[in-house]
């Protein structure tokens, strides 16, 4: 069965990084909302090292890869710096992304605002006191 010939799920996906890039340690975390009608799940990944754009790439990989059928996917996040930079650091993820969407059937529109930013920036950066308890590190 196509894409085109189902109805897909409305899915909008926020996403938010901090990194403390001042420190040895580089450690970074991404929040991610995930909200499909009424349901609302929240989950986040810590990386280190890393930067603020790269783990927002993370982010955004893991929450698409949690899709489990094609869905239209709204993503909003803070920048789209990330996502436009062919030869950048990062575009092994945003190449990742890009195939993940493609072998799921996605579709998706990039939403840049920073509507969500301030509800979710501190949980964010609390995150980064807390990640070995409550985050999933890369090597997990």
């Amino acid at each position: 069965m196509s894409v085109q010939n189902k109805t897909l799920k409305i899915v909008d996906v926020y996403l938010v990084s901090s990194c403390l890039s001042a420190t040895n340690t580089k450690k970074g975390a991404c929040l991610i909302e995930m909200n499909y009608e009424n349901y609302l799940k929240h989950f986040s990944i810590v990386r280190e090292p890393t930067t603020s754009s790269r783990v927002l790439l993370d982010g955004l990989v893991e929450a698409v890869t949690k899709l489990k059928e094609p869905c239209y996917i709204n993503i909003f996040i803070p920048t789209i710096a990330a996502l436009n930079s062919p030869g950048s650091l990062n575009y092994d993820l945003v190449l990742k992304f890009h195939e993940i969407i493609k072998e799921r059937g996605h579709i998706y529109k990039i939403k840049v605002t920073q509507k969500h930013i301030s509800r979710m920036q501190s949980m964010c950066r609390s995150l980064l006191d807390v990640a070995p308890k409550y985050c999933r590190y890369a090597s997990e």
